[in-house]
């Protein structure tokens, strides 16, 4: 490879997230994912070696594990959050492990919590266990059934979650599965199933695996001590998983009230998760709030529109009729006598009399018009006044703007009406 400049890495995976999954549109995500694709990325800065990837995909655990297990050397990796075990040491070699594994035992909301030994071979012989296939889940539930002389049926699932999914939904049903697993899914967990809190289990590690003398240990190793491993790991937590739920973890395994932390945690969890849904709710409420403000404004502004509309439709109607009529008689007048000059001057008066009328009407209206605007630009600046939101200020100054251009209409239309013209007295 070194010589070439070029390889070929094929990778043995299985549907585990957040460690190794597919996202919506078919592309690989995962921390193991990542943790590859930056081995990748660093044998191509460090030493100029362009490495092609193959994923293979497998169908569960024990499959994914098996193909490196069966496999001598080569360049072939298996990423299914492998627990290092002495036993697996002898059939494959394991990468530094990339974060702690704890294991709970979880069991249905029907099962009553086990305090003692006596309690735990009474209530479990009753029980269906649920796990994987060749996991340190299987081991562990073997391992307790042995030590405590129990007899229980096993059902077995293809996934992490799938146990959590399996216990959920199975009356007196009980498994092992991470302490990640069951802490990112604990506030939807929480209420459908127990954490038997003195059976913990702790192991040590999730690692990648490579066949027992493949060329790839060496390299990989050079990788996972560099400073771009340590940063690029924690960035892939981080999008993954949460930085924070990843360092409690790695810290529970060295912590010997490690059963008192994780209690706390518990409790710190929950308490977030109805922090944001109480804030979720309050943002609701708000925008409900701030949606019947501006209802309310547009219902003001449409009612007064609608007013302002029909009065001076109906002015211009009448300023249209008087006009109609004027032109009507325009030939009668010019043919009429000089003598008959005081009857015209007479009907002359009656129509501006009548246009005088007028004019004071929709002054009249007009004015009228401004009282209840006056109003309610009174009642927003005492709104203003008050203590409010953020969000309710700006809703308020948005209010109190379009009513100031509202009235700003209005006082144009007075405008207009005091300068109309009235009808020339020598026709």
């Amino acid at each position: 490879m070194k010589k070439t400049g070029r390889g070929e890495l094929t990778v043995y995976w299985y549907e585990n997230p957040p460690i190794f999954y597919k996202g919506k549109d078919g592309q690989l995500l995962g921390i193991e994912y990542e943790i590859i694709e930056g081995f990748v990325k660093f044998l191509k800065d460090s030493f100029n070696v362009q490495l092609k990837v193959n994923f293979l995909q497998q169908k569960d655990f024990n499959h994914a594990y098996q193909a490196i297990a069966e496999k001598t050397s080569g360049f072939n990796l298996g990423a299914a959050r492998i627990s290092i075990t002495d036993e697996r040491k002898k059939q494959v070699n394991f990468s530094s492990p990339y974060m702690a594994d704890i294991s709970v035992l979880l069991s249905s909301n029907d099962l009553p919590f086990v305090n003692n030994d006596e309690e735990l071979r009474k209530i479990l012989s009753e029980a269906t266990a649920v796990t994987m296939e060749g996991t340190t889940f299987e081991k562990d539930l073997i391992a307790l059934k042995k030590e405590n002389q129990l007899r229980f049926p096993v059902t077995y699932v293809t996934k992490n979650s799938g146990i959590i999914e399996a216990i959920n939904g199975q009356n007196r049903s009980f498994g092992y599965v991470s302490l990640l697993t069951y802490l990112a899914n604990f506030n939807s967990a929480a209420n459908h199933l127990k954490r038997q809190n003195f059976l913990m289990k702790i192991h040590s590690g999730y690692a990648l695996i490579f066949p027992r003398r493949s060329s790839l240990e060496f390299p990989f190793t050079l990788y996972t001590t560099s400073k771009q491993y340590e940063s690029s790991l924690k960035k892939s937590i981080a999008n993954y998983v949460n930085l924070d739920l990843y360092q409690f973890i790695q810290q529970m395994q060295f912590n010997p009230e490690n059963n008192i932390s994780l209690l706390n945690k518990e409790k710190s969890i929950q308490e977030n998760y109805i922090k944001i849904q109480s804030e979720q709710i309050q943002n609701e409420r708000n925008d409900q709030r701030n949606l019947i403000y501006f209802i309310l404004c547009i219902g003001i502004l449409t009612i007064l529109a609608t007013i302002l509309y029909r009065v001076q439709k109906k002015n211009h109607y009448l300023v249209n009729k008087q006009k109609m009529w004027i032109e009507s008689q325009s030939d009668e007048i010019k043919s009429i006598n000089d003598n008959l000059e005081l009857s015209i001057q007479a009907r002359m008066e009656e129509l501006e009399n009548e246009n005088k009328t007028l004019e004071d009407s929709a002054f009249f209206t007009a004015h009228k018009l401004r009282a209840p605007l006056a109003s309610i630009l009174g009642l927003v600046y005492l709104l203003q006044k008050t203590e409010r939101s953020q969000q309710e200020r700006l809703t308020l100054q948005r209010l109190h703007e379009t009513l100031l251009e509202l009235d700003k209409i209005l006082h144009d239309a007075i405008n207009i009406i005091e300068k109309a013209e009235v009808p020339d007295k020598t026709l």
